[in-house]
Protein backbone atom coordinates (compact mmCIF):
# COMPACT_ATOMS: atom_id res chain seq x y z
CA UNK A 1 0.00 0.00 0.00
CA UNK A 2 1.23 3.50 -0.79
CA UNK A 3 0.08 6.88 0.51
CA UNK A 4 0.75 9.56 -2.13
CA UNK A 5 4.48 9.74 -2.60
CA UNK A 6 5.10 7.83 0.64
CA UNK A 7 7.19 4.69 0.50
CA UNK A 8 6.04 1.13 0.97
CA UNK A 9 4.84 0.95 4.56
CA UNK A 10 6.47 -1.44 6.97
CA UNK A 11 3.73 -3.19 8.98
CA UNK A 12 4.26 -4.25 12.58
CA UNK A 13 1.46 -6.68 13.32
CA UNK A 14 1.07 -7.67 16.96
CA UNK A 15 -1.89 -9.14 18.88
CA UNK A 16 -3.04 -11.26 21.81
CA UNK A 17 -3.00 -15.07 21.86
CA UNK A 18 -3.75 -17.68 24.50
CA UNK A 19 -1.65 -20.59 25.78
CA UNK A 20 -1.90 -23.67 23.57
CA UNK A 21 -0.20 -26.93 22.71
CA UNK A 22 1.67 -27.43 19.44
CA UNK A 23 -1.35 -29.08 17.83
CA UNK A 24 -4.00 -26.88 19.45
CA UNK A 25 -5.97 -23.95 18.08
CA UNK A 26 -5.11 -20.35 18.95
CA UNK A 27 -8.00 -18.97 21.02
CA UNK A 28 -8.88 -15.39 21.92
CA UNK A 29 -7.73 -14.37 25.42
CA UNK A 30 -8.66 -11.22 27.41
CA UNK A 31 -6.08 -8.50 27.93
CA UNK A 32 -4.47 -8.06 31.35
CA UNK A 33 -3.52 -4.53 32.37
CA UNK A 34 0.21 -4.24 32.96
CA UNK A 35 1.31 -6.88 30.42
CA UNK A 36 4.40 -5.81 28.49
CA UNK A 37 7.03 -6.98 26.03
CA UNK A 38 10.26 -5.35 24.81
CA UNK A 39 11.68 -5.76 21.29
CA UNK A 40 14.85 -4.90 19.41
CA UNK A 41 13.60 -2.75 16.53
CA UNK A 42 14.98 -2.22 13.02
CA UNK A 43 13.51 -0.40 10.03
CA UNK A 44 15.42 0.08 6.77
CA UNK A 45 14.08 1.86 3.69
CA UNK A 46 16.48 2.96 0.96
CA UNK A 47 19.32 3.45 3.46
CA UNK A 48 17.15 5.45 5.88
CA UNK A 49 17.51 3.32 9.01
CA UNK A 50 15.92 3.35 12.46
CA UNK A 51 17.34 1.12 15.20
CA UNK A 52 16.46 0.92 18.87
CA UNK A 53 13.98 -0.62 21.32
CA UNK A 54 10.17 -0.70 21.42
CA UNK A 55 8.07 -1.59 24.46
CA UNK A 56 4.46 -2.76 23.99
CA UNK A 57 2.25 -2.49 27.10
CA UNK A 58 -1.44 -2.79 28.04
CA UNK A 59 -1.99 0.48 29.91
CA UNK A 60 -5.72 0.62 30.68
CA UNK A 61 -9.35 0.53 29.54
CA UNK A 62 -11.78 3.09 28.08
CA UNK A 63 -14.80 3.30 25.74
CA UNK A 64 -15.15 4.28 22.07
CA UNK A 65 -18.57 4.52 20.38
CA UNK A 66 -20.08 2.59 23.27
CA UNK A 67 -17.59 -0.31 23.05
CA UNK A 68 -15.25 -1.35 25.85
CA UNK A 69 -11.68 -1.06 24.57
CA UNK A 70 -8.18 -1.68 25.89
CA UNK A 71 -5.36 0.83 25.35
CA UNK A 72 -2.11 -0.75 24.11
CA UNK A 73 0.84 1.65 24.13
CA UNK A 74 3.94 1.47 21.92
CA UNK A 75 6.88 3.48 23.29
CA UNK A 76 10.24 3.38 21.58
CA UNK A 77 13.44 5.29 20.97
CA UNK A 78 16.73 4.88 19.18
CA UNK A 79 19.08 6.15 16.49
CA UNK A 80 18.18 7.42 13.02
CA UNK A 81 20.74 7.35 10.19
CA UNK A 82 20.33 8.18 6.51
CA UNK A 83 20.34 11.45 4.58
CA UNK A 84 20.54 13.12 7.98
CA UNK A 85 21.45 11.73 11.41
CA UNK A 86 19.94 11.93 14.87
CA UNK A 87 17.56 10.21 17.27
CA UNK A 88 13.92 9.11 17.14
CA UNK A 89 11.21 8.67 19.76
CA UNK A 90 7.80 7.02 19.35
CA UNK A 91 4.67 7.19 21.56
CA UNK A 92 1.55 5.60 20.02
CA UNK A 93 -1.70 4.29 21.55
CA UNK A 94 -3.87 1.57 20.01
CA UNK A 95 -7.51 1.28 21.05
CA UNK A 96 -8.65 -2.34 20.68
CA UNK A 97 -12.18 -3.62 21.22
CA UNK A 98 -12.35 -5.89 24.27
CA UNK A 99 -14.73 -8.41 22.70
CA UNK A 100 -12.55 -9.43 19.74
CA UNK A 101 -9.34 -7.29 19.92
CA UNK A 102 -10.25 -5.46 16.69
CA UNK A 103 -8.45 -2.13 16.23
CA UNK A 104 -10.84 0.85 16.45
CA UNK A 105 -8.49 3.81 16.69
CA UNK A 106 -4.78 4.67 16.67
CA UNK A 107 -3.19 7.95 17.72
CA UNK A 108 0.31 9.06 18.53
CA UNK A 109 3.52 10.53 17.20
CA UNK A 110 7.06 9.92 16.01
CA UNK A 111 9.65 12.62 16.69
CA UNK A 112 13.00 12.95 14.90
CA UNK A 113 15.80 15.08 16.35
CA UNK A 114 18.13 15.56 13.39
CA UNK A 115 21.22 17.53 12.44
CA UNK A 116 21.22 19.10 8.98
CA UNK A 117 23.70 21.56 7.52
CA UNK A 118 25.25 21.83 10.96
CA UNK A 119 21.97 22.84 12.63
CA UNK A 120 19.69 20.82 14.91
CA UNK A 121 15.97 20.53 14.09
CA UNK A 122 12.90 18.64 15.31
CA UNK A 123 10.59 16.88 12.85
CA UNK A 124 7.39 15.41 14.32
CA UNK A 125 4.77 13.26 12.61
CA UNK A 126 1.41 13.07 14.42
CA UNK A 127 -1.32 10.65 13.39
CA UNK A 128 -4.93 9.95 14.40
CA UNK A 129 -6.98 7.38 12.48
CA UNK A 130 -10.18 5.35 12.93
CA UNK A 131 -11.07 1.99 11.35
CA UNK A 132 -14.60 1.37 10.02
CA UNK A 133 -15.58 -1.31 10.72
CA UNK A 134 -12.96 -2.01 13.40
CA UNK A 135 -10.01 -3.80 11.77
CA UNK A 136 -10.32 -7.42 12.91
CA UNK A 137 -7.40 -9.49 11.66
CA UNK A 138 -8.24 -12.34 14.01
CA UNK A 139 -10.02 -15.48 12.89
CA UNK A 140 -10.33 -17.26 16.22
CA UNK A 141 -9.80 -20.09 16.66
CA UNK A 142 -6.80 -20.06 14.29
CA UNK A 143 -5.71 -23.42 12.88
CA UNK A 144 -2.55 -24.53 11.08
CA UNK A 145 -2.91 -24.03 7.31
CA UNK A 146 -5.87 -21.67 7.65
CA UNK A 147 -6.14 -18.59 5.37
CA UNK A 148 -8.46 -15.62 5.88
CA UNK A 149 -9.02 -12.01 4.74
CA UNK A 150 -9.55 -8.76 6.66
CA UNK A 151 -10.35 -5.21 5.55
CA UNK A 152 -11.53 -1.84 6.90
CA UNK A 153 -11.77 1.83 5.94
CA UNK A 154 -8.99 3.92 7.49
CA UNK A 155 -9.81 7.61 7.98
CA UNK A 156 -8.22 10.46 9.89
CA UNK A 157 -5.32 12.90 9.65
CA UNK A 158 -1.52 12.91 9.56
CA UNK A 159 0.24 16.14 10.54
CA UNK A 160 3.90 17.01 9.97
CA UNK A 161 5.54 19.67 12.15
CA UNK A 162 9.02 21.15 11.68
CA UNK A 163 10.52 22.91 14.67
CA UNK A 164 7.05 23.14 16.22
CA UNK A 165 5.39 24.73 13.15
CA UNK A 166 2.83 22.81 11.07
CA UNK A 167 4.40 21.99 7.70
CA UNK A 168 1.57 19.91 6.20
CA UNK A 169 -1.70 18.15 7.07
CA UNK A 170 -2.77 15.02 5.17
CA UNK A 171 -6.36 13.76 5.18
CA UNK A 172 -6.45 9.96 5.22
CA UNK A 173 -9.33 8.02 3.68
CA UNK A 174 -8.56 4.63 2.15
CA UNK A 175 -9.11 0.90 2.40
CA UNK A 176 -6.84 -1.44 4.36
CA UNK A 177 -6.78 -5.00 2.98
CA UNK A 178 -4.92 -8.09 4.27
CA UNK A 179 -4.71 -11.79 3.47
CA UNK A 180 -3.41 -13.83 6.41
CA UNK A 181 -2.17 -17.43 6.49
CA UNK A 182 -1.00 -19.69 9.34
CA UNK A 183 1.83 -21.48 7.52
CA UNK A 184 4.00 -23.86 9.55
CA UNK A 185 5.88 -24.69 12.76
CA UNK A 186 9.42 -23.25 13.07
CA UNK A 187 12.28 -22.77 15.57
CA UNK A 188 13.80 -19.29 15.87
CA UNK A 189 16.51 -17.67 18.00
CA UNK A 190 16.05 -14.09 19.27
CA UNK A 191 17.66 -12.08 22.12
CA UNK A 192 15.18 -13.59 24.61
CA UNK A 193 16.23 -17.16 23.66
CA UNK A 194 15.39 -19.99 21.24
CA UNK A 195 11.71 -20.77 20.76
CA UNK A 196 9.42 -23.04 18.79
CA UNK A 197 6.41 -21.34 17.26
CA UNK A 198 3.82 -20.93 14.55
CA UNK A 199 4.75 -18.86 11.50
CA UNK A 200 2.08 -16.54 10.10
CA UNK A 201 2.20 -14.47 6.91
CA UNK A 202 0.14 -11.30 6.37
CA UNK A 203 0.10 -10.00 2.77
CA UNK A 204 -0.99 -6.47 1.90
CA UNK A 205 -2.86 -5.51 -1.25
CA UNK A 206 0.34 -4.11 -2.85
CA UNK A 207 2.16 -7.46 -2.54
CA UNK A 208 4.35 -6.47 0.41
CA UNK A 209 4.11 -8.80 3.39
CA UNK A 210 5.23 -9.62 6.90
CA UNK A 211 6.22 -12.86 8.59
CA UNK A 212 5.95 -13.32 12.32
CA UNK A 213 6.42 -16.23 14.69
CA UNK A 214 4.11 -16.83 17.64
CA UNK A 215 5.83 -18.97 20.28
CA UNK A 216 4.05 -21.85 21.96
CA UNK A 217 6.56 -21.69 24.81
CA UNK A 218 6.18 -18.11 26.04
CA UNK A 219 2.92 -17.23 24.24
CA UNK A 220 4.47 -14.21 22.57
CA UNK A 221 5.24 -12.93 19.10
CA UNK A 222 8.98 -13.59 19.31
CA UNK A 223 9.97 -12.54 15.78
CA UNK A 224 8.35 -10.11 13.34
CA UNK A 225 9.91 -9.38 9.92
CA UNK A 226 8.66 -7.14 7.13
CA UNK A 227 9.33 -7.52 3.39
CA UNK A 228 8.65 -5.51 0.26
CA UNK A 229 6.88 -7.15 -2.69
CA UNK A 230 10.24 -8.08 -4.27
CA UNK A 231 11.28 -9.95 -1.11
CA UNK A 232 13.69 -7.30 0.26
CA UNK A 233 13.66 -7.25 4.07
CA UNK A 234 12.73 -3.80 5.33
CA UNK A 235 12.14 -4.21 9.06
CA UNK A 236 12.11 -6.48 12.09
CA UNK A 237 11.20 -6.78 15.78
CA UNK A 238 12.89 -9.44 17.96
CA UNK A 239 11.70 -10.26 21.48
CA UNK A 240 14.10 -9.23 24.28
CA UNK A 241 11.96 -9.71 27.41
CA UNK A 242 8.35 -9.88 28.60
CA UNK A 243 6.29 -9.85 31.78
CA UNK A 244 3.51 -8.27 33.87
CA UNK A 245 4.05 -5.17 35.99
CA UNK A 246 7.56 -5.18 37.46
CA UNK A 247 7.91 -8.93 37.00
CA UNK A 248 9.92 -10.37 34.12
CA UNK A 249 9.58 -13.82 32.56
CA UNK A 250 5.90 -14.33 33.47
CA UNK A 251 3.89 -16.04 30.67
CA UNK A 252 2.79 -13.11 28.52
CA UNK A 253 -0.52 -13.25 26.58
CA UNK A 254 1.05 -11.59 23.56
CA UNK A 255 -0.53 -9.91 20.58
CA UNK A 256 -1.50 -11.81 17.38
CA UNK A 257 -2.72 -10.07 14.24
CA UNK A 258 -4.78 -7.24 15.74
CA UNK A 259 -2.89 -3.97 15.53
CA UNK A 260 -1.92 -3.25 11.93
CA UNK A 261 -0.16 -0.62 9.90
CA UNK A 262 0.20 2.13 12.42
CA UNK A 263 3.58 1.99 14.14
CA UNK A 264 5.41 1.80 10.87
CA UNK A 265 2.91 4.03 9.09
CA UNK A 266 3.87 6.80 11.47
CA UNK A 267 7.56 5.95 11.24
CA UNK A 268 7.78 5.66 7.47
CA UNK A 269 5.42 8.50 6.62
CA UNK A 270 7.19 10.79 9.07
CA UNK A 271 10.59 9.97 7.63
CA UNK A 272 9.45 9.88 4.02
CA UNK A 273 7.54 13.16 4.14
CA UNK A 274 10.23 14.92 6.15
CA UNK A 275 13.04 13.55 4.02
CA UNK A 276 11.39 14.27 0.69
CA UNK A 277 10.21 17.73 1.71
CA UNK A 278 13.53 18.79 3.22
CA UNK A 279 15.44 17.42 0.26
CA UNK A 280 13.30 19.43 -2.13
CA UNK A 281 13.66 22.57 -0.06
CA UNK A 282 17.38 21.96 0.27
CA UNK A 283 17.71 21.93 -3.50
CA UNK A 284 15.75 25.20 -3.78
CA UNK A 285 17.52 27.10 -1.00
CA UNK A 286 19.25 25.30 1.87
CA UNK A 287 19.34 28.44 3.96
CA UNK A 288 15.52 28.70 4.11
CA UNK A 289 14.57 25.06 4.72
CA UNK A 290 13.29 25.80 8.17
CA UNK A 291 12.44 29.50 7.70
CA UNK A 292 8.68 29.55 8.16
CA UNK A 293 8.56 33.32 8.46
CA UNK A 294 8.85 33.88 4.71
CA UNK A 295 5.63 31.98 3.98
CA UNK A 296 3.06 31.74 6.80
CA UNK A 297 1.16 28.48 7.37
CA UNK A 298 -1.98 28.10 5.19
CA UNK A 299 -4.37 28.43 8.12
CA UNK A 300 -3.26 31.99 8.92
Amino acid sequence: MRRGTAVIIVTLVLGIASMFNVSAQIESTPYVEGEWAKYEFLMDYEDEVLTGEVEVKVTGETQIFGYDVFVVRYKGEGVYTGIYSGNWKMDIDYFQRASDHATMKVEGSLTLHITMAGEKHVVESKREVYYTPPLDLNDYPIEMGETWNASARESGTSTLLVDGVVDSVENIDENVVYTVECIREVTVTVPAGTFQGWELKATRDDGSYKIHVLSQEVNAVVLDEDFESDGRKSGSMELKSYGIGDEEGIPFWMWLLVVTMVVAVVLIIGISMAGRRTRKKEEDDLSTIFDHEEEPPPWK
